[in-house]
């Protein structure tokens, strides 16, 4: 009997995994913690619905609300024999019994903690510690020559952050952050990135989003890219009056959800598929405006898209998925930026004036707006720009068409 503890992402992979490697759905029992749908590792409703509709398809036993009370060897005087069985039990003592099942094996995923050797380490060390490693700004210790990182750390109680920490953001990026500080220590001819004028904020701003990638019981890929930060539940985000919009289709029970927020901005897209979904190319379209992606709304609204995976597929997509069109995107936002025809301000500078004053443009402006864009050079410059993409790249975009 194997018993898996927890209901957080690893229990799910590690269910995945011993039926991959042959072992018996019977023998499998997956134990919840108390509260556990409050705090939805998937934070969506369908996904968890499917997964467990999984769970039971496979007949793996499911027992919610128990916390883990004790293990023990029965009839054993002897301290260092191997565990046999491990007893749960429920808050509510009165009304229900406790569980005691046989165990072989156990995994246990509740409650992540800092390992005891690393906290002893950490300790003997003198490095402050307050449920985990403490890090300034600089990812500095208490100790100017010991740096540190990651997950098993957190900032300090004088930003007033707690829920802030570097588990909450995109973890490239914040290995990128402390290799800057090593960099910038110890190689003398290191050009540190430029940070933004004046002072700089209490906590690091961290720009790239969050990715997660599993393959969950009955050989679900599941992958969720978001906004970096503290998780804010799915049920809680859609009751805020600025959230924005869901685009959701299920075609043959393929699942994709595309949020935007209310400005039109990719911000999370969630996935479940039975095949294996491509991570890299969808991670592509966060941050893009839907316009940007073929009209997405209006397509969607109209009935047109039916299954987004398909779409995103479709060879329209090639060019957003290329390494270059990053850099397309910031040359056309420097065009924008660029003063044509004698004026004293761009349309950028116009516009960040306009939205400074939280001012609403009317239907006059922002035809005004556009004149200003195709009479003034700006349109001209930025087709330029997009076909020289398209040449210089033609063995890699040969899909699309070029004026001869």
């Amino acid at each position: 009997s194997i018993l898996i503890y927890g209901a957080t992402l690893e229990s799910y992979c590690c269910v995945n995994a011993l039926l991959a490697n042959g072992i018996s759905p019977n023998s499998i029992k997956l134990i919840f913690p108390p509260d556990h749908a409050d705090a939805n590792v998937f934070n969506d409703p369908t996904v968890l619905k499917s997964v467990h509709e999984q769970l039971k398809k496979l007949n793996i036993q499911i027992y919610e609300n128990y916390l883990m009370d004790e293990w023990r060897h029965e009839g054993a005087i002897d301290s260092n024999q191997p565990i046999d069985h491990v007893i749960f039990r429920t808050k509510d003592k009165k009304h229900s019994k406790d569980l005691n099942l046989k165990c072989t094996t156990l995994f246990c995923f509740y409650n992540k903690q800092v390992n005891y050797d690393a906290f002893i380490a950490i300790n003997q060390s003198s490095l402050v510690f307050d449920g985990r490693l403490v890090i300034d700004e600089n990812n500095h210790t208490n100790d100017s020559l010991i740096y540190a990182g990651g997950s098993l750390t957190k900032f300090k109680r004088g930003y007033y952050s707690d829920d802030r920490t570097q588990a909450s953001f995109n973890s490239k990026e914040a290995g990128h952050m402390l290799a800057n500080q090593l960099f910038l220590k110890y190689d003398p001819i290191y050009i540190p990135p430029k940070t933004p004028s004046g002072r700089n904020p209490l906590i690091p701003t961290y720009k790239k989003p969050k990715r997660l990638y599993a393959v969950l019981p009955g050989n679900l890929h599941y992958f969720q890219i978001c906004e970096s930060g503290p998780t804010v539940r799915y049920e809680d985000a859609k009751n805020i009056e600025n959230y924005g919009t869901d685009l959701i289709t299920n075609h043959e029970n393929n699942y994709f959800r595309l949020h935007l927020d209310q400005t039109g901005i990719v911000r999370t897209i969630v996935c479940l598929r039975h095949d294996k979904i491509d991570a890299y190319n969808l991670s592509q379209l966060y941050g893009l405006h839907e316009r940007l992606i073929n009209n997405l709304r209006q397509r969607y609204n109209e009935g047109l898209i039916t299954d987004f995976f398909s779409y995103f597929q479709e060879n329209w997509a090639v060019a957003l998925y290329h390494d270059r069109f990053t850099d397309v995107r910031n040359e056309v936002r420097e065009i924008l930026k660029k003063t044509l025809m004698d004026n004293e301000e761009s349309i950028f500078s116009s516009l960040a004036s306009s939205i400074d004053h939280d001012l609403i443009f009317n239907d006059e402006q922002k035809k005004n707006i556009l004149k200003r864009f195709r009479a003034e050079g700006y349109k001209k410059e930025i087709e330029e720009t997009i076909l020289g993409y398209i040449n210089y790249n033609q063995y890699h975009l040969p899909m699309y068409a070029k004026p001869t």
